[in-house]
């Protein structure tokens, strides 16, 4: 802080911030000897400027009081969150299947952002995923019945060295799995017996627990079909 004085042999003015006009931001800061020091932290995006009212006096005890006006400089705000607009796939989809797009929380509305995924706690699942641009992406074929839920740790960086992470939990939705195979408990029958006569039962095996199967023969040319029927779950002549 510095005053003018029209008695040039005045060196020493003592500093105050006093109520008045223009007096609305003093709180906000502090007088010490000749310089003047925040009070507090500041966030451009709630107000970018403060008024501030100081009186200098001088050894004469006469003063004088003038307002000022303190800027707030922008300065690059750190992402304070991380959205994922979606957080579940169907198992048995292809690697590179779209899972959903991620998004930054940041007070700097025009910063542009870069995501990534990183080592640190939950991170245990992301080599099982793969980010581009915003998009996350699958980046295997995922079984709900062997495992239904993988974390992953994902960073945003707005370009400013300013980071947030956070780790998500993606689920791995159970979708109706084909029979992989078909059984019968007999494949061999007595010769002259009587139409209808029972050679085996069918089954089938699913890793959908709990399913309902109805058989029937398959159409295709080549083979015996027409000599058999199926009925429910058992084959007969």
């Amino acid at each position: 802080l510095n005053t003018s004085d029209p008695d040039e042999n005045q060196l020493a003015f003592n500093y105050a911030l006093v109520n008045g006009s223009g007096s609305a931001g003093n709180s906000q800061f502090l007088v010490r000897n000749d310089s003047l020091f925040t009070n507090a932290v500041f966030n451009f995006e709630v107000l970018s400027s403060y008024s501030i009212r100081l009186r200098s006096t001088d050894p004469g005890n006469a003063s004088v009081q003038q307002s000022f006006v303190i800027t707030v400089l922008d300065g690059s705000d750190a992402p304070t969150d991380i959205i994922l607009s979606n957080s579940s796939v169907s198992e048995n989809q292809s690697g590179g299947t779209t899972i959903g797009t991620l998004s930054s929380v940041d007070q700097d509305q025009t910063n542009f952002f870069t995501y990534s995924l990183v080592s640190g706690a939950g991170s245990t699942d992301n080599s099982q995923f793969s980010i581009s641009g915003s998009t996350l992406r699958t980046n295997a074929v995922f079984d709900a019945e062997l495992k239904s839920q993988y974390s992953i740790r994902v960073r945003t960086n707005d370009g400013y060295n300013g980071v947030f992470e956070k780790v998500f939990l993606i689920n791995i939705l159970d979708m109706n799995d084909a029979p992989t195979n078909i059984s019968l408990t007999a494949n061999a029958v007595k010769e002259n017996v009587t139409s209808n006569t029972l050679i085996g039962f069918l089954s089938a095996s699913d890793q959908d627990a709990g399913q309902q199967f109805t058989f029937s023969f398959d159409a295709v040319s080549g083979n015996n079909n027409s000599n058999f029927v199926i009925s429910g779950n058992q084959l007969r002549t």
